[in-house]
């Protein structure tokens, strides 16, 4: 990918190595990139789409991907990146797939979220806590995975699911604990 049209952006400068895959709307890396995302990645306003699927990708989600306003998906599967999602993610507002399975992420789910129009979201073993935001009520969810987080509550009224909708693991509670 440095090698290709984003060098002038500087998202290689101390970012990731070995990717090898770019077109105009979407970055596509599978297995190959190490390293992490760079703030940089903001200056890609055109970006649709990021996928990252079983690379080496460390860090976290930079703050500044909440200028990609344009980004419709997110898969960042598989990774080794960590802290909290920043809560720019709910600048996103085209934002439909959400995938960050498998990552160590840890904190809580951004309320921010609620303004996006998530349809598919796979956070499953992401080591996250505490509630599901009554926010994500607002989102036309089709796929909601959250098994394998050390979430608490109740899955708040009106977060539905047409498709699959499976709670964090171990089932969360219908009422809270006393």
């Amino acid at each position: 990918m440095c090698n290709n049209a984003v060098t002038d952006t500087g998202i290689c400068d101390g970012g990731f190595t070995g990717a090898s895959f770019y077109t105009f709307n979407s970055v596509a890396v599978s297995g190959a990139a190490a390293g992490h995302l760079p703030p940089q990645i903001g200056q890609l306003t055109q970006l649709t789409g990021i996928y990252f699927y079983r690379n080496s990708i460390s860090g976290t989600l930079p703050t500044q991907i909440g200028l990609l306003t344009d980004l419709t998906a997110i898969d960042v599967c598989c990774q080794s990146l960590s802290g909290t999602l920043p809560t720019q993610l709910g600048l996103l507002s085209k934002l439909a797939t959400f995938e960050i399975t498998n990552n160590p992420h840890t904190g809580f789910i951004p309320t921010e979220l609620g303004n996006t129009v998530l349809n598919f979201w796979n956070a499953g073993n992401s080591d996250m806590s505490g509630t599901i935001p009554s926010q994500l009520a607002k989102v036309p969810l089709n796929s909601l995975y959250l098994q394998g987080n050390s979430l608490s509550g109740t899955i708040p009224t009106g977060v539905t699911c047409t498709t699959a909708c499976l709670p964090p693991s171990p089932p969360l509670p219908s009422t809270p604990p006393s």
